[in-house]
C-alpha cells in the first residue's frame, strides 16, 4: 500500500500545472501515488498531464466530463491505493518535505487527520505574500476533550486550522467508513459552495484528536480570475443549502446538538458574507442576496431556533448581536444589520 494519495484536480491551468506537478513529483516521501483529474480542460492541460504520466509511473491520469471540483476529487477518493489522502489544486505548489512530515506526524501521533500551516502568495503583487498563515505549532488538538462545537468555531471557522482540504491528509479509511465525500451543494440549481468547509466538518464528527505540524509548505496561489477571487451568485442561498447538508449529517451523530450547532453556523457564516459586502462596497446588494432565501423554509425555522436558544451563545454582546440579525431578516429588514455592523465596524476602527 501505498502510504499516500495524493489527488490533483484540474481545470484549465496549462500555465501553471507544471508547476503543480514538478513540486508533488519531487516529494522526500516517495511511496506516494499522484491522481490527476482532468475535468474537462479546453485548455492543453490534459496534454501536459499525459506527459508527465509517461516519465513518472507514479502518476494515474483520469479524464471525465467538467463536472466541478467535488466530483474531481470524488474520483480521485475512489480510486485511492494510500493508507491517506491528500489534495492540491492545480495552480498551487508544495515544499518537498510537506507529505512526509505530514505522514510522519499522523503516524506517530496515531491520528486519522494532521494539518500543516500554508502561505499566501498573490499573482497581482498588489499585496504583500503572507507566510505561516494560521501561526500553527506542533502539537495535538483533543477534539473529544474540547468538544465538537469549540473545534468547529475555535479552529475550522477561526483561522486556527481553517477549512481548507489542502493542509491536511486524511485516513483513507475514514473517508471510506463513514462515507464522507465532497458535496454538490447544487440542488435546485444552486452551484456548490465551501465544499472544503462542508467536507471538513463532516469529518470532525468522526475523529477523536488532529495532529498538527509547525510547517508551512503549502502554497496557496491566488489569481485573478480564481474561483476564490470572482463574484459569487446566490451566496445566501448557497450557505442555507449548505448548513441545512450539514445539520442533516450532524443529527446522526450529535442528535439533538445538531441544531445549535446548525444555527450558529448559518450566523457565523452569513455574518461574514454581510461583512464582505459591507468590505467591498456592495451594500446595494445584501438585501438582494437575503431576498432569494426568505422562502427557503429551513432558514426561517433555523432563525426563529436561535432566537428561542441564543443564551447557548457564550457571549452577552453575541446573543444581542444574533437577535438584531434574525429579526433583521425575518422582517426582511437586513440593511438595519448592515448599518449596525457598519457602525461597529467604524467605532473599532476608531478606537484602533
Amino acid at each position: 500500500m501505498k502510504s499516500i494519495s495524493i489527488i490533483i484536480p484540474v481545470f484549465n491551468t496549462e500555465e501553471y500545472i507544471r508547476r503543480c506537478l514538478d513540486s508533488v513529483c519531487a516529494q522526500s516521501l516517495k511511496e506516494i501515488e499522484i491522481i490527476v483529474i482532468n475535468d474537462g480542460s479546453t485548455d492543453g492541460s490534459l496534454d501536459i498531464i499525459n506527459e508527465y504520466s509517461k516519465s513518472d509511473e507514479r502518476i494515474r491520469v483520469i479524464d471525465q466530463k467538467n463536472g466541478g471540483q467535488s466530483l474531481a476529487r470524488n474520483a480521485g477518493i475512489e480510486i485511492a491505493k494510500g493508507e491517506y489522502i491528500g489534495f492540491v489544486d492545480s495552480d498551487d505548489w508544495i515544499e518537498k518535505n510537506m507529505f512526509e512530515e505530514l505522514y510522519k506526524a499522523a503516524k506517530t501521533n496515531d491520528v486519522k487527520i494532521a494539518i500543516c500551516d500554508h502561505n499566501k502568495i498573490f499573482e497581482d503583487k498588489l499585496e504583500s505574500n503572507i507566510e505561516n498563515c494560521f501561526g500553527i505549532e506542533t502539537g495535538i488538538v483533543n477534539i473529544k476533550r474540547i468538544g465538537i462545537s469549540n473545534y468547529i468555531f475555535d479552529y475550522i471557522r477561526k483561522c486556527k486550522h481553517g477549512s481548507e482540504v489542502w493542509t491536511r491528509i486524511y485516513k483513507t479509511d475514514l473517508l471510506r467508513e463513514n462515507s464522507i465525500s465532497f458535496v454538490r451543494n447544487n440542488a435546485d440549481g444552486v452551484p456548490e459552495i465551501a465544499e472544503d468547509l462542508l467536507f471538513n466538518l463532516l469529518c470532525c464528527f468522526n475523529v477523536d484528536k488532529v495532529a498538527q505540524i509547525h510547517l508551512s509548505p503549502y502554497n496557496y496561489f491566488i489569481r485573478e480570475g480564481s474561483s476564490m477571487q470572482s463574484d459569487q451568485p446566490n451566496l445566501v442561498m448557497r450557505v442555507v443549502k449548505l448548513v441545512e447538508t450539514f445539520e442533516k449529517y450532524a443529527s446522526a451523530h450529535v442528535g439533538t446538538e445538531a441544531k445549535d450547532l446548525s444555527y450558529k453556523l448559518l450566523y457565523n457564516m452569513l455574518r461574514g458574507d454581510v461583512y464582505r459586502f459591507i468590505k467591498f462596497g456592495n451594500t446595494n446588494k445584501i438585501s438582494k442576496e437575503f431576498e432569494l432565501s426568505y422562502d427557503i423554509p429551513y432558514f426561517k425555522e433555523t432563525l426563529k431556533y436561535g432566537l428561542k436558544n441564543k443564551k447557548n451563545i457564550d457571549s452577552l454582546v453575541e446573543r444581542l448581536e444574533y437577535m438584531i440579525f434574525a429579526k433583521s431578516i425575518l422582517n426582511k429588514k437586513i440593511y438595519i444589520y448592515a448599518f449596525f455592523m457598519r457602525r461597529s465596524e467604524e467605532h473599532t476602527s476608531e478606537l484602533q
